[in-house]
Formats: C-alpha cells, sequence, structure tokens
C-alpha cells in the first residue's frame, strides 16, 4: 500500500465515529474597538450554504449524493469550505478534511479520485434522524506534487454509514461510521 493510499484510508478511519455533543455557532466575540482609521471595506467573500432538501427518504438520499460531491471537489480543489454546513463541526469528519487541506497547502493535489456511489438505502428514520447506508467505491486518483512527485491513490470499495440529523431547513452529517471492504482491481 502506498503512503498516499494509506494517509486515505486513515482519512476515511478518521471519519468514523463523529457526533455532535454542542450545538452550533457559538456567539462571535464582541468587536475590538480601536483609534486607527477603519480599513476599506473588502469585496464580499461567497459563503458555504448547506444543501436545502426535503425531510423525508428522497431528502437524505439527495444530501449524501450532494455529500459526496462536495468531497470528490474538495479532494480535486483543495477548498473544504463548502463541507462545512454539511456536518456537525465536532464531526470527525474534519480530520479527513485537514488532511486535504494539508495536502493542498504542501502544494499537492489530488486528480482523478472519485467516490462512486453504487447503492444508498434508507435505514432507520423519524422526524429529526435518517439513518442511510451507502455501498460506494473509489477510482484511482494520483497525488501530484512539487518537483514532479507523483503518487498513486489505490480504488477502494466501502461500505459507509451515516447518521443524519434533520435542522430546520436541511441534514447535517451527525455519524459516519466506514468500513473498508477491499481494493478494487
Amino acid at each position: 500500500m502506498t503512503v498516499r493510499a494509506a494517509l486515505c484510508v486513515t482519512a476515511a478511519v478518521a471519519l468514523a465515529g463523529c457526533s455532535q455533543s454542542s450545538s452550533p455557532g457559538a456567539p462571535a466575540p464582541p468587536p475590538m474597538t480601536t483609534s486607527a482609521p477603519a480599513p476599506a471595506p473588502s469585496p464580499p467573500r461567497a459563503t458555504a450554504t448547506p444543501f436545502i432538501t426535503s425531510a423525508d427518504q428522497a431528502g437524505a438520499f439527495a444530501f449524501v449524493r450532494e455529500y459526496y460531491k462536495r468531497l470528490d471537489e474538495a479532494y480535486a480543489t483543495g477548498d473544504v469550505g463548502p463541507l462545512t454546513p454539511m456536518r456537525s463541526p465536532t464531526c470527525a469528519c474534519v480530520r479527513a478534511e485537514r488532511s486535504i487541506v494539508k495536502t493542498a497547502h504542501e502544494g499537492a493535489s489530488t486528480v482523478g479520485y472519485v467516490h462512486h456511489l453504487d447503492q444508498v438505502l434508507q435505514g432507520s428514520s423519524g422526524p429529526t434522524y435518517s439513518k442511510i447506508g451507502v455501498r460506494l467505491h473509489t477510482s484511482m486518483g494520483r497525488t501530484l506534487g512539487p518537483k514532479s512527485y507523483s503518487e498513486s491513490i489505490e480504488p477502494t470499495r466501502v461500505v459507509a454509514l451515516l447518521t443524519l440529523n434533520r435542522l430546520p431547513r436541511f441534514w447535517a452529517i451527525d455519524q459516519i461510521e466506514l468500513h473498508v471492504e477491499a481494493a478494487t482491481s
């Protein structure tokens, strides 16, 4: 197994067992006052928004598909911002996001690594939660870095068990448990 493949498996394992124990969105600290003139306002920045879906099975399935789409985009671009509103802030998923950011900050990029959802199934559900099972496989990818560095990312088969919490207008991942089945050929 290559170092990058080991990192991907480590990131996958890091996703396991995330949970939310506190409410998101702590209040911001009060602004500091200064006697210096205020700097010129910067142009508005786009912020990541939640993926708004219905509170039913179809909405939960659409949410899961969107999450993996954004995860693939994060691997390709190094930008994990769009994943933030899709999971609880205390989720262990953050470790995988940190790995993506670290790769990008090292001047490397990931190409070709994509999650293919083979099957999405509904487990138990209620008005405020949904348990989803996803059987997926990843395509072979490659990490490209500075000075002609290149390392393969082996394809893998995974079963992901997600617990989604329903917030007022959207779902958020509360827990993910991953089971790596085997490398694909």
